[in-house]
Protein backbone atom coordinates (compact mmCIF):
# COMPACT_ATOMS: atom_id res chain seq x y z
CA UNK A 1 0.00 0.00 0.00
CA UNK A 2 3.33 2.32 0.31
CA UNK A 3 3.99 1.45 -3.02
CA UNK A 4 0.26 2.80 -3.84
CA UNK A 5 0.54 5.88 -2.63
CA UNK A 6 3.95 6.78 -3.49
CA UNK A 7 2.44 6.31 -7.08
CA UNK A 8 -0.25 8.17 -6.37
CA UNK A 9 1.16 11.32 -4.11
CA UNK A 10 2.90 12.06 -7.59
CA UNK A 11 -0.57 13.62 -8.74
CA UNK A 12 -1.11 15.79 -5.42
CA UNK A 13 -1.21 19.46 -6.37
CA UNK A 14 -0.60 22.03 -3.82
CA UNK A 15 -3.26 24.44 -4.42
CA UNK A 16 -4.56 27.15 -1.69
CA UNK A 17 -7.15 25.15 -0.50
CA UNK A 18 -5.54 21.46 -0.68
CA UNK A 19 -2.46 22.82 1.45
CA UNK A 20 -5.20 24.60 4.15
CA UNK A 21 -6.50 20.86 4.12
CA UNK A 22 -2.99 19.54 5.08
CA UNK A 23 -2.04 21.83 7.33
CA UNK A 24 -5.67 21.07 9.25
CA UNK A 25 -4.48 17.05 9.15
CA UNK A 26 -0.72 18.15 10.35
CA UNK A 27 -2.23 20.12 13.35
CA UNK A 28 -4.34 17.27 13.84
CA UNK A 29 -1.43 14.80 13.91
CA UNK A 30 0.69 17.19 16.28
CA UNK A 31 -2.41 17.96 19.18
CA UNK A 32 -1.67 15.54 21.73
CA UNK A 33 -4.80 16.37 23.17
CA UNK A 34 -7.32 15.31 20.11
CA UNK A 35 -7.82 11.79 21.04
CA UNK A 36 -10.91 11.13 18.32
CA UNK A 37 -9.69 10.09 14.95
CA UNK A 38 -10.06 12.55 11.89
CA UNK A 39 -12.29 12.57 9.17
CA UNK A 40 -11.59 14.20 5.59
CA UNK A 41 -14.57 14.16 3.26
CA UNK A 42 -15.74 15.58 0.07
CA UNK A 43 -16.94 14.15 -3.16
CA UNK A 44 -15.44 11.58 -5.47
CA UNK A 45 -12.55 13.24 -7.85
CA UNK A 46 -11.92 16.03 -4.96
CA UNK A 47 -8.25 14.90 -4.35
CA UNK A 48 -8.49 12.94 -1.28
CA UNK A 49 -6.68 10.04 -2.11
CA UNK A 50 -3.99 11.86 -3.33
CA UNK A 51 -3.54 14.15 -0.16
CA UNK A 52 -3.36 11.04 1.73
CA UNK A 53 -0.69 9.72 0.05
CA UNK A 54 1.47 13.05 0.38
CA UNK A 55 0.84 13.08 3.53
CA UNK A 56 2.45 9.57 4.18
CA UNK A 57 4.84 10.67 1.80
CA UNK A 58 5.43 13.56 3.84
CA UNK A 59 5.61 11.98 7.10
CA UNK A 60 7.82 8.92 6.25
CA UNK A 61 10.34 12.02 4.35
CA UNK A 62 10.60 13.21 8.02
CA UNK A 63 11.97 9.36 9.18
CA UNK A 64 11.85 9.72 12.57
CA UNK A 65 12.75 6.65 15.06
CA UNK A 66 9.63 7.18 16.86
CA UNK A 67 7.08 7.76 14.97
CA UNK A 68 5.07 4.50 12.19
CA UNK A 69 2.55 5.38 9.65
CA UNK A 70 0.63 2.92 8.36
CA UNK A 71 -1.65 3.26 5.21
CA UNK A 72 -4.25 1.42 3.15
CA UNK A 73 -6.87 2.10 0.47
CA UNK A 74 -9.71 0.33 1.31
CA UNK A 75 -11.42 -1.73 -1.05
CA UNK A 76 -8.11 -1.62 -3.69
CA UNK A 77 -8.47 -5.47 -3.93
CA UNK A 78 -5.17 -5.97 -1.61
CA UNK A 79 -7.02 -7.44 1.53
CA UNK A 80 -8.57 -4.46 2.62
CA UNK A 81 -12.00 -5.06 0.58
CA UNK A 82 -13.82 -6.28 3.97
CA UNK A 83 -13.76 -5.03 8.13
CA UNK A 84 -11.93 -8.66 8.59
CA UNK A 85 -9.37 -8.00 5.79
CA UNK A 86 -9.27 -4.87 6.72
CA UNK A 87 -8.99 -4.85 10.94
CA UNK A 88 -6.72 -8.04 10.18
CA UNK A 89 -3.99 -6.08 7.36
CA UNK A 90 -3.92 -3.82 10.10
CA UNK A 91 -3.32 -5.83 13.17
CA UNK A 92 -0.60 -8.54 11.69
CA UNK A 93 1.50 -5.08 10.71
CA UNK A 94 1.09 -3.58 13.75
CA UNK A 95 1.91 -6.97 15.50
CA UNK A 96 5.27 -8.09 13.14
CA UNK A 97 6.51 -3.79 14.59
CA UNK A 98 5.47 -4.63 17.95
CA UNK A 99 7.67 -7.51 18.03
CA UNK A 100 10.70 -5.63 16.35
CA UNK A 101 10.10 -3.27 19.56
CA UNK A 102 9.19 -5.77 22.07
CA UNK A 103 11.48 -8.86 21.73
CA UNK A 104 9.41 -10.36 24.95
CA UNK A 105 6.10 -9.71 23.00
CA UNK A 106 4.53 -13.03 22.33
CA UNK A 107 1.61 -12.88 19.63
CA UNK A 108 -1.16 -14.82 20.11
CA UNK A 109 -3.35 -15.60 17.00
CA UNK A 110 -5.95 -13.51 15.28
CA UNK A 111 -9.93 -14.18 15.51
CA UNK A 112 -11.77 -15.06 12.42
CA UNK A 113 -15.07 -13.32 13.24
CA UNK A 114 -15.71 -9.59 12.51
CA UNK A 115 -17.25 -9.57 15.83
CA UNK A 116 -13.96 -10.90 17.84
CA UNK A 117 -12.15 -8.65 15.24
CA UNK A 118 -13.77 -5.49 16.35
CA UNK A 119 -12.77 -6.26 20.23
CA UNK A 120 -8.97 -7.51 19.17
CA UNK A 121 -8.19 -4.14 17.10
CA UNK A 122 -8.62 -1.60 19.81
CA UNK A 123 -6.68 -4.10 22.12
CA UNK A 124 -3.50 -3.85 19.52
CA UNK A 125 -3.83 -0.02 19.37
CA UNK A 126 -3.33 -0.15 23.00
CA UNK A 127 -0.56 -2.81 22.82
CA UNK A 128 1.27 -0.17 20.68
CA UNK A 129 0.59 2.40 22.09
CA UNK A 130 1.85 1.06 25.65
CA UNK A 131 5.64 0.70 23.89
CA UNK A 132 5.64 4.32 23.59
CA UNK A 133 5.88 4.43 19.73
CA UNK A 134 4.28 7.27 18.16
CA UNK A 135 1.56 5.49 14.85
CA UNK A 136 -0.32 7.05 12.71
CA UNK A 137 -2.82 5.19 10.35
CA UNK A 138 -4.40 6.35 7.33
CA UNK A 139 -7.66 4.69 6.07
CA UNK A 140 -8.57 5.89 2.06
CA UNK A 141 -11.77 5.11 1.14
CA UNK A 142 -13.24 3.65 4.25
CA UNK A 143 -17.09 4.53 3.24
CA UNK A 144 -16.66 1.99 0.11
CA UNK A 145 -15.90 -1.01 2.66
CA UNK A 146 -17.80 -3.96 2.17
CA UNK A 147 -20.47 -4.98 4.64
CA UNK A 148 -20.91 -8.67 3.66
CA UNK A 149 -19.36 -10.07 7.04
CA UNK A 150 -21.10 -7.89 9.18
CA UNK A 151 -24.20 -9.33 11.15
CA UNK A 152 -25.59 -5.40 10.98
CA UNK A 153 -24.92 -2.94 8.58
CA UNK A 154 -24.54 -0.35 11.77
CA UNK A 155 -21.98 -2.47 13.46
CA UNK A 156 -19.77 -2.00 10.23
CA UNK A 157 -17.46 0.64 11.89
CA UNK A 158 -17.65 -0.65 15.38
CA UNK A 159 -14.02 -1.67 15.26
CA UNK A 160 -13.02 1.98 15.01
CA UNK A 161 -12.27 3.69 18.60
CA UNK A 162 -13.86 7.40 18.82
CA UNK A 163 -11.38 7.84 21.94
CA UNK A 164 -7.74 6.48 20.96
CA UNK A 165 -4.57 5.43 23.00
CA UNK A 166 -2.42 8.16 23.80
CA UNK A 167 0.34 8.36 20.76
CA UNK A 168 -2.15 6.59 18.24
CA UNK A 169 -3.89 9.02 15.23
CA UNK A 170 -5.92 7.70 12.67
CA UNK A 171 -7.06 9.87 9.65
CA UNK A 172 -9.59 8.15 7.36
CA UNK A 173 -11.42 9.64 3.93
CA UNK A 174 -14.36 9.04 2.58
CA UNK A 175 -17.42 10.39 0.55
CA UNK A 176 -19.31 13.11 1.74
CA UNK A 177 -22.47 11.84 -0.66
CA UNK A 178 -22.28 7.95 0.70
CA UNK A 179 -24.69 6.52 2.46
CA UNK A 180 -22.17 5.45 5.46
CA UNK A 181 -20.96 9.40 5.67
CA UNK A 182 -23.09 10.05 8.73
CA UNK A 183 -21.57 7.10 10.76
CA UNK A 184 -17.93 7.98 9.58
CA UNK A 185 -18.73 11.70 10.28
CA UNK A 186 -20.09 10.91 14.26
CA UNK A 187 -17.00 8.79 14.98
CA UNK A 188 -14.58 11.78 14.61
CA UNK A 189 -16.52 13.73 17.17
CA UNK A 190 -16.19 17.05 15.01
CA UNK A 191 -12.60 16.49 14.11
CA UNK A 192 -13.38 16.67 10.65
CA UNK A 193 -12.62 18.67 7.29
CA UNK A 194 -14.39 18.97 4.05
CA UNK A 195 -12.88 18.93 0.38
CA UNK A 196 -14.40 20.03 -2.19
CA UNK A 197 -13.87 19.29 -6.62
CA UNK A 198 -11.24 20.77 -8.21
CA UNK A 199 -11.86 24.80 -9.73
CA UNK A 200 -10.90 25.44 -13.13
CA UNK A 201 -7.65 27.34 -11.57
CA UNK A 202 -6.87 24.25 -9.55
CA UNK A 203 -6.72 21.99 -12.73
CA UNK A 204 -4.90 24.19 -14.91
CA UNK A 205 -2.52 24.77 -12.21
CA UNK A 206 -1.98 21.28 -12.23
CA UNK A 207 -1.62 20.72 -15.73
CA UNK A 208 0.98 23.49 -16.06
CA UNK A 209 3.18 21.52 -12.80
CA UNK A 210 3.04 18.52 -14.69
CA UNK A 211 4.48 19.65 -18.79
Amino acid sequence: HVAIAMTHQDYYYPSQYSTLIQESVLRYLDDKSITSPFYVHGPIGSGKTFLISHLLKEILDLKTDDSVAIIRFVGSGHSTSTGIELMSSLCEQMISIIGTIDATYEPRELPHTFEDMAHTFPKILKLFAERRKNLIIFLDGLDTLSSKDVSEPALLFSWLPTILPRGVKIVYTGDSKAGSHAALASLSQGNDVKIDKWGWADVEGFIDSKL
